[in-house]
């Protein structure tokens, strides 16, 4: 199990480095003392519940707030230190706000060639022309905001910031204005134009199930500290601290006492990752048990929610422990029957609480 918060990459070679960040506001710790380097054509997501500081950070790095201490460097160059502050529209950085905040009088070609006002006519026009094919709505270049829908303006919005080349794309919930049926469309075309331009970018969501599906490495944020930072596998399955594990995904503790690299609890004596001997807390995930009519300790079936694609059921152990479990929904479940529940896959302890 990990206790790596932050990446080893050289500051020198990252398009984006942190260094003991904080910010305030009056009583509230925002953003306490994070360290971070993002590494070109990285995508990385920020999530955590609402107002743990994520946003906060993301208006750090843009420049629309200032740190309180720190240094923030973008390419090697101090934006923010002991040197000095860059404003945000020296910084090369894009952003990509909720709301879209497109020019309704003006067209899609022109709301994507509103940042290259300085650049060459013909060095313009070429630049949006490449960017609509990027994002595929060059058919769409004379219509207005109010003619295209939600996720076609969430592509201009993307095109936009992206026009000039910045060093690094911020998006800020960006899918939030978006139905759940046209989300994860606009989230695979999200990632696939910012992995065919090579863009360097960062998200902030609260929604798991899209910084797992976006991200090269996953940041987890709770009480504006930078918690655990890896691979959306690795944060998933090896939380590094029991309050990461209670915010990632679906996961049921149960106590135990670890030694030797085993885990004595309810559910048996069975392989565990911990890095202590003594009194624990075991997660154990919810797709990681499986119920059947013949292996593991007796269960009793409570309720059972329907998802489609799959189901929660809920069972009470012999001890009065009640615990969740993510089946397939093929798999036939009755309120007050008995069956049997086994671990089907890794566990992780933490030190008991006392």
């Amino acid at each position: 199990m990990t206790n790596e918060t932050q990446t080893t990459l050289d500051a020198n070679t990252a398009v984006l480095s942190l260094s003991s960040v904080n910010k305030r506001f009056g009583d509230v710790t925002a953003v306490s003392d994070v360290d971070l380097d993002v590494a070109a054509g990285e995508m990385l997501v920020f999530v955590g519940p609402s107002g743990c500081g994520k946003t906060t950070l993301l208006r750090l790095i843009a420049g629309v707030e200032t740190p309180d201490s720190g240094r923030i460097a973008l390419r090697g160059h101090s934006v923010y230190g002991p040197e000095g502050v860059v404003p945000p529209e020296k910084r090369s950085v894009g952003l990509v706000a909720q709301d879209y905040a497109l020019f309704p009088h003006m067209t899609v070609s022109a709301n994507v060639g509103f940042g290259l006002v300085k650049w060459d006519r013909q060095d313009r026009t070429s630049r949006i022309a490449e960017i609509l094919d990027l994002v595929q709505l060059a058919d769409l270049a004379e219509r207005y905001p109010h003619e295209l829908s939600g996720g076609e303006q969430q592509r201009v919005t993307l095109a936009r910031s992206l026009a000039p080349d910045p060093a690094l794309v911020l998006l800020d919930e960006p899918f939030s204005n978006l139905d759940q049926a046209l989300r994860a469309e606009v989230r695979s075309q999200t990632r696939r134009i910012l992995e065919e331009s090579r863009t360097t970018a960062i998200f902030v969501t609260h929604d798991q199930e899209e910084a797992f599906s976006l991200a090269s490495r996953v940041a987890v944020m709770l009480d504006g500290e930078l918690r655990q930072i890896g691979s959306p596998l690795d944060v998933y399955n090896r939380p590094n601290s029991r309050d990461v594990a209670e915010f990632i995904g679906d996961a049921n503790f149960l106590p135990g006492r670890v030694q030797n690299g085993l885990v004595e609890f309810e559910l048996g004596t069975l392989p565990v990752l911990a890095g202590f001997t003594g009194p624990a807390d075991v997660m154990v995930r919810a797709e990681n048990l499986q119920l059947s009519e013949e292996n593991g300790v007796p269960v009793e079936v409570l309720s059972r929610e329907f998802y489609g694609h799959d189901q929660v059921v809920e069972v009470r152990l012999t001890t009065g422990t009640v615990l969740k479990v993510r089946s397939l929904a093929s798999q036939e479940v009755v309120p007050g029957r008995e069956v049997r529940l086994a671990v089907n896959g890794d566990l992780v302890a933490y030190p008991a609480r006392r």
